[in-house]
């Protein structure tokens, strides 16, 4: 070979070499500074975002858009869990720097971090979702299974009204797909139920508890209820079975903030369309009357003892959709995909029966096996659920649906004093989520025979009972010493495993212990935010953007 043949090999070589160099460089710039992609492993999100152990759901994170601004309330953000590093949360960003967070009735309140708890509480504002939000978790939190949600199931989930609320008959006609109210004078009213086979679940004593019809249980296709995905399914990358069964039994919370939806299609110019929601945490009916185009009447939205005249109709002989919505102390009502009319309202919210303030040195429980005592939000004080039906006239209804609104549960803390610099994250699938509220940190002080007395802390819900790491089982302390939760492993003498919050796991001579306690420890640092996730990309079947 010639001087200039090699020379023109090492030129193509070179070439390469430095080509895959940049690639790679750029590469790893992008992944470190900008866009990752993240696989989620865990239920907490669901159904916003699913995820499974055998592998959840694929998600595009930015990680630029958070070098150029904080974190903002409501975003879903992944960062890295504070007691083990090691390990990347995505949760929704809830509660913001130097403020106070109260959750009540499932909604959020918050308060200047410069008041006092009683000062807080006073002037705390609800929080509301932004709409895009909302939508979103609306249309995830569907209240019929998939499989019932044709005119086929409609006397399963809807029961006629009679009495003073409503007169007429509703006949459903599963071959024309639907539901015909027809009363020439007087309102035609029908109720949301559930089955009870739907409701009634055994509770830990073995006694069968009846859950309310409106709960914070999931009915989506990816829900721990649902059947396992087919083969199409499994070949698109559906979730696998759900590791999480929902609520515990008898914890199911009664949600008032919920979205009542139907098509339409009036027979002829005369009556109105009429959806009711009961919000049973403060029992003030919220009614929406819509008039058909032509009838002579008014729409109107009658809250308690008000009532508000807005400018909207139905078209007769068309069907279009309705809907009437309340959510965060606020009420919208949508014509055809529009909103016609918003109302927002403030109402006292419910002291719950326990109080545990998060944000401080609050002790945490040793056992999760000791359930606190029910919350007043778990039966309303009020009556509490969803009507549909057509006032003066004939219709024809289809498409009947009911929604709620995430919420959040009050097992545990429930104030939270989130310092400067630091966030409160939540999970949507409050009752099945370990989230923010019930984070757990073991302090142990410890006499290294190189560093003197020092305190080291780790994760207390890395390990459960059942599962082992290296050195056998948590152990517990004799003397005055409290229960050692995980990180702290192995015998009660001799030698010990602790995995600190770094993720590093240490051997301790367990006579060196001084003392131990666990500790709620609630909050994330700006400094382990990651980037916010925008975009599910696998499996096709969840492909979108995520809000």
């Amino acid at each position: 070979m010639t001087k200039k043949a090699k020379k023109e090999n090492l030129g193509f070589f070179r070439e390469n070499i430095e080509a895959l160099t940049v690639a790679i460089v750029m590469a790893l710039t992008v992944k470190m500074f900008a866009i990752e992609a993240y696989k989620v492993p865990t239920e907490s999100m669901e159904p916003t975002i699913v995820g499974r152990r055998s592998g959840g759901d694929r998600l595009i994170v930015n990680k630029f858009v958070y070098q150029l601004r904080d974190p903002r309330r409501w975003e879903i953000v992944v960062f890295q869990y504070p007691h083990n590093t090691l390990i990347n949360y995505v949760k929704r960003a809830v509660g913001m720097p130097d403020e106070w967070v109260f959750i009540r009735n499932g909604d959020i309140y918050t308060a200047s971090g410069s008041l006092s708890r009683e000062e807080a509480l006073a002037k705390a504002e609800i929080q509301r979702k932004p709409d895009f939000v909302q939508r979103s978790l609306f249309a995830r939190n569907l209240q019929i299974p998939p499989a019932d949600r044709g005119v086929a199931a409609f006397d399963r989930y809807w029961t006629p009204v009679t009495g003073e609320r409503g007169v007429g008959e509703v006949a459903a006609l599963d071959d024309e797909d639907r539901v015909v109210f027809r009363a020439e004078s007087g309102l035609t009213l029908v109720d949301f139920q559930r089955p009870e086979t739907q409701r009634r679940r055994e509770g830990r004593d073995g006694v069968a508890v009846l859950e309310p019809v409106i709960n914070n249980r999931r009915f989506d296709d990816w829900s721990p209820f649902a059947e396992a995905p087919g083969f199409l399914g499994g070949l698109f990358g559906a979730p696998t079975e759900a590791v999480g069964r929902g609520p515990i039994p008898g914890y199911a919370d009664e949600v008032g903030d919920m979205r009542v939806s139907c098509e339409v299609r009036p027979e002829a110019e005369k009556g109105e369309v009429v959806l009711e929601i009961r919000d049973g945490t403060h029992g003030i009916p919220i009614r929406v009357h819509l008039a058909v185009e032509g009838s002579g009447r008014r729409s109107r939205l009658v809250f308690g003892e008000e009532e508000f005249a807005f400018d909207a109709s139905i078209e007769a002989e068309e069907f279009t959709p309705v809907a009437l919505a309340n959510w965060d102390d606020t009420i919208a009502v949508e014509v055809d995909g529009d909103e016609v009319f918003r109302h927002r309202y403030t109402h006292a919210f419910v002291e719950p029966a326990q109080i545990l303030v998060g944000g401080g040195e609050t002790v945490a429980p040793q056992s999760l096996t000791e359930w606190p005592p029910l919350q007043p939000t778990h039966d309303l004080p009020h009556d509490n659920g969803a009507s549909l039906g057509f006032d003066g006239g004939r219709a024809s209804f289809r498409e009947l649906a009911v929604a709620r609104d995430n919420y959040y549960t009050i097992t545990g803390p429930t104030d939270f004093r989130v310092p400067a610099d630091h966030y409160l994250m939540l999970g949507d699938n409050s009752p099945d989520s370990l989230d923010a509220r019930g984070w757990k940190v073991t302090e142990i002080v410890y006499r290294d025979p190189d560093e003197g007395e020092i305190t080291l802390r780790g994760d207390a819900e890395g390990v459960s009972a059942e599962e082992t790491r290296p050195g056998g089982q948590p152990f517990r302390v004799e003397g005055d010493v409290a229960v050692a939760m995980p990180p702290l492993e192995g015998p009660t003498s001799g030698e010990a495993l602790f995995i600190d919050h770094f993720g590093n796991t240490r051997t301790l001579d367990l006579s060196r212990v001084v003392s131990q306690r666990t500790v709620y420890g609630h909050f994330v640092g700006r400094e382990l935010v990651l980037g916010r996730a925008y975009l599910t990309f696998w499996p096709l079947l969840q492909w979108g953007a995520i809000r």
